[in-house]
């Protein structure tokens, strides 16, 4: 059974908390300005209105302290107790620099002080009640599954598993509604077979279900084993991360609520981040967008030819392998007078016979690639990444090269390194690709 994915990540509410708090921070000296300004109607200096400012620099100030103090992760906001100390002690070394900066600027009048007593008093008020109902929503949201990290597999020895305060951690991480994959050999030896069977179904399952983490909860004594985990894990273009096992738990005492970022070694990184996704997915979206409607009437002339030149289609259709091994169907101009694919392709060589006077133009000027530009639109590609081989060819390299399945870590490219070097055409042996 696929692992239930959370609607939002306990990431994500890290990002957004911070900017919640400005928000309130800004908005109450804005409520206490409109106070001032609806009890004081008489006189209202300018000066007033620069109090949004200071509101601003207040908020941020107590936003970048909070951060430092791990104010916003998950760890702390899954807590129960409020941090009203916390919270009042950090507003009033940011309200202290405020008030500094009140009487620098000399922004002394009357109704400034008072709007500078009410923003005061009802920032820290706002800011408790927030963080109070913030906790009790988080934590009705956590246990319906709405936020965590629930698209997560959690690999590791049944000894482990068994251990009291394994399912703690879990749930401190933000870690609900896993599958579990539990390894059976002994801790202090290396993977067995049935073990290495294990890792691998790990392996599969996170590819067919899109997992985005893998957790490893083993024996941290063991390292030849963890090598192995490693190594195993290294093919899946996702997080992994390393939790204490039961001895090192007992030793960072975390039953008292440690924080979390410090109860997890990264092993492996996502090649890409949130961010740099969105980016690289929003610069393929708009480049080959305006590349399609430049190259439209290009195109379609090509696709003419194509069909006067020889029999068959004017797009040539071939399974190939791509993200995290997801088979999908690349689109080319047809050069040759054969549309091969399956188990026997055979690549072109100079002077190959079975290519069209009209390919070998296109094959020249790479212009057979341009519907390529559809398979990134359709996201199986990236405008860069590395190219994708046909399957037997893949199949044949993944023996020959022991890191070949890595390249299926990010999506497979129209262009890419390779192509940069001048390294173009077919690829006869390992050497070439």
């Amino acid at each position: 059974m696929a692992p239930k994915r959370a609607v939002v990540s306990f990431e994500t509410i890290s990002r957004i908390l911070p900017i919640v708090d400005l928000a309130i921070i800004l908005g109450s000296s804005i409520l206490a300005v409109f106070g001032v300004v609806k009890l004081y109607p008489v006189y209202v200096p300018a000066s007033l209105s620069s109090l949004y400012g200071l509101g601003l620099i207040a908020g941020g100030l107590y936003v970048f302290r909070m951060r430092d103090l791990d104010f916003y992760e998950p760890y702390m906001v899954r807590r129960l107790r409020v941090e009203f100390r916390l919270i009042i002690e950090t507003w009033t070394v940011s309200a202290i620099v405020v008030l500094s900066l009140v009487y620098l600027f000399k922004f002394d009048y009357l109704d400034v002080r008072r709007a500078f007593v009410a923003f005061g008093v009802l920032a820290p008020t706002l800011l408790i009640l927030w963080r109070a109902a913030a906790k009790r929503l988080l934590r009705y949201a956590a246990a319906r599954h709405a936020i965590g990290r629930g698209n997560a597999i959690v690999i590791g020895e049944a000894s482990e598993f068994a251990a009291p305060g394994s399912d703690d951690i879990l749930e401190t991480i933000g870690i609900t509604g896993v599958t579990r994959f539990a390894l059976a050999g002994d801790r202090d030896g290396p993977l067995t077979e049935e073990d290495r069977k294990t890792v691998a179904a790990a392996v599969a399952f996170s590819q067919a279900n899109g997992v985005d983490e893998a957790l490893i909860m083993a024996g941290w004594g063991n390292a030849a084993r963890l090598t192995q985990l490693r190594s195993a894990l290294r093919i899946l273009p996702i997080a992994v991360r390393l939790l204490p096992d039961r001895q090192i738990r007992t030793l960072t005492a975390f039953s008292e609520g440690g924080p979390s970022q410090l109860l997890q070694i990264e092993q492996q990184r996502a090649p890409l981040t949130d961010g740099e996704l969105l980016a690289k997915r929003i610069f393929d979206v708009v480049l080959s967008s305006v590349a399609l409607v430049i190259l439209a009437v290009p195109m379609l002339l090509v696709a003419i030819l194509v069909r006067l030149g020889s029999p068959g289609p004017a797009i040539f259709r071939q399974q190939r392998i791509g993200f995290n091994r997801r088979p999908f169907t690349i689109y080319k101009f047809r050069t040759m007078s054969v549309q091969e694919d399956g188990a026997a392709v055979q690549q072109a060589r100079a002077g190959d016979s079975r290519v069209t006077p009209i390919g070998r133009i296109l094959r020249a000027t790479s212009f057979d690639e341009l519907p390529q530009l559809f398979n990134v639109l359709i996201c199986d590609m990236s405008l860069v990444g590395p190219r994708p081989h046909a399957l037997v060819h893949d199949q044949e390299f993944e023996v020959e090269l022991a890191e070949y399945a890595y390249r299926r870590r990010v999506k497979p490219g129209i262009t890419g390194w390779a192509q940069c070097k001048g390294r173009r055409g077919p690829t006869p042996t390992a050497d070439h690709v």
